[in-house]
């Protein structure tokens, strides 16, 4: 059984001669080394008595590698090389003042954005990295600190901690309102009304949501359909029509009044929005902040009471 004492000896002497056979002069590998030539010669003559054979020959006032002294400098490199690639990473991954997000694109674009120069002026010397994808992401394997998630929370690869519920009402521009009277959830029938298609849709379906709000048996013909939540959402601020605005989500938007909520009627998704960290993973302190502060910015929205469901 080697010794850890051993290996050690067997790693001087392999930093050594790999010096040494870089520079092919004792007297250059030791100055790199820091230390005399006599030492790096008794390292030589250590890993040559290892493995059994001449590792260095003198031949016209210069030295020269054996075969067997090539073939070893090579391994010796690559293994030196991987070592410190690996010390590298380990110290960048704690010398990182960056945080790397993931979330959907309606999420990014209409709730995070305009929340996001407020983290960057209390922090500004921490970067921020976003990854848009409406597909779920492996934190881990895409190298992602964090991701900011809509659906019921129990995804297998996270840690999962609630961050607010979702909320569905007509909402529309202040413009398109202008002379229009528009006071029950049956007087939306008169009215254009944009509808999303596809999987994201599931929760905001003008049907579903007529016939939760007393208006039942009617299928509502979509004037633009859009299978893209902020394109919807664009097309509304921009006069087109009524739209379903996912509260929470949309609360900018309200709250500028680029957007005006028609009705007090509304329904709750059975979904909420999660933030999630690679399960059982310490977080690198950048991260930690930026979780902290979303905490504090999504319960200060007055959403966070409770998840769906509970």
């Amino acid at each position: 059984m080697i010794t850890p004492l051993a290996k050690l000896t067997r790693l001087r002497s392999l930093i050594t001669f790999e010096a040494a056979a870089r520079h092919c002069n004792f007297t250059h590998a030791a100055a790199e080394l820091g230390v005399t030539q006599a030492a790096v010669s008794k390292q030589i003559r250590l890993l040559e008595d290892m493995v059994g054979t001449q590792l260095f020959v003198r031949q016209n006032r210069g030295m020269y590698l054996t075969e067997p002294a090539k073939k070893l400098v090579t391994a010796v490199a690559d293994g030196l090389s991987q070592i410190d690639a690996a010390i590298k990473e380990i110290q960048n991954s704690f010398l990182r003042s960056d945080v790397t997000i993931t979330t959907t694109i309606a999420t990014a674009t209409l709730w995070l954005m305009p929340h996001l120069a407020d983290f960057r002026s209390a922090h500004p010397d921490i970067d921020i990295k976003l990854v848009v994808s409406d597909a779920l992401t492996n934190l881990v394997a895409e190298q992602v600190d964090l991701g900011i998630r809509y659906g019921s929370g129990d995804w297998p690869d996270v840690d999962a901690t609630f961050l607010f519920d979702v909320t569905f009402f007509p909402a529309c521009s202040p413009g398109y309102l202008r002379g229009k009277e528009i006071r029950t959830a049956g007087d939306l029938l008169d009215a254009k009304l944009l509808n999303l298609e596809g999987h994201v849709a599931r929760d905001a379906d003008w049907r579903w949501w007529l016939e939760a709000n007393g208006v039942a048996g009617v299928s509502p013909k979509a004037d633009l359909s859009f299978n893209n939540y902020p394109l919807l959402v664009q097309a509304a601020v921009a006069g087109q029509g009524v739209i379903l605005a996912w509260g929470g989500i949309t609360d900018p938007l309200l709250e500028s009044g680029a957007l005006v909520r028609i009705l007090k009627e509304e329904t709750r998704s059975n979904h909420g929005y999660y933030l999630v960290t690679p399960k059982l993973h310490e977080l690198r302190k950048e991260p930690q902040i930026f979780c902290q502060w979303l905490l504090n910015e999504t319960h200060a929205m007055g959403r966070w009471k409770s998840a769906p469901g509970d």
